[in-house]
C-alpha cells in the first residue's frame, strides 16, 4: 500500500511541477511587436542585345523562370530563350539552337534542339555566331 501512495505522490508532484513550469514560461515570455516594413526593389532596364535582356536590380529580388531561379542584386543578363511561348517548339526565327548545359548547338529543326530544356536554350542566326558564343557544332551541322 505504501508503494501506491509513493507512486501517486510522485505523479502528483510531477504534474504540479509541469503545470508550474508551463505557467512560468508562458507568463514571463516577452511580447515583441514587429512592424512590417515595405521593401522596394528597383529594376532598371539597360539594354537588349541579341537574345539577352540586360537589367540592373537594386534590392532583394527573386525571379523564377520555368525551373530556374535567380536571386541576386546587380547587373543580370537574362537570355530571352528561357521564356516559353506558344511557338516554343517551332524555332522559326533562328537557324541554330544551342544547349548551355552541353555547350553544343544544333539545327533548330532537329530533335536534339527541340528536346533542349527551355532554360538551357540559346538561339543563333549563323554558325559563326554560335561559335563566337563558345558553343561547339555537333555532327548534325554540315
Amino acid at each position: 500500500m505504501s508503494r501506491i501512495k509513493i507512486s501517486i505522490g510522485l505523479l502528483v508532484i510531477a504534474i504540479a511541477s509541469y503545470i508550474a513550469g508551463r505557467w512560468h514560461t508562458v507568463s514571463s515570455a516577452p511580447v515583441v511587436k514587429v512592424e512590417p516594413q515595405e521593401e522596394i526593389v528597383v529594376i532598371q532596364m539597360q539594354d537588349l542585345v541579341g537574345d539577352e535582356l540586360i537589367f540592373e536590380v537594386f534590392g532583394p529580388l527573386r525571379i523564377l523562370l520555368n525551373e530556374n531561379m535567380i536571386e541576386k542584386e546587380g547587373v543580370i543578363k537574362l537570355p530571352l530563350g528561357q521564356f516559353a511561348d506558344s511557338e516554343d517548339l517551332q524555332f522559326k526565327q533562328f537557324k541554330y539552337t544551342g544547349n548551355t548545359k552541353t555547350m553544343k548547338f544544333y539545327p533548330s529543326d532537329s530533335y536534339p534542339a527541340r528536346g533542349t530544356r527551355v532554360g538551357h536554350r540559346r538561339f543563333f542566326q549563323s554558325i559563326q555566331a554560335a561559335k563566337d558564343a563558345g558553343f561547339i557544332a555537333t555532327k548534325l551541322i554540315k
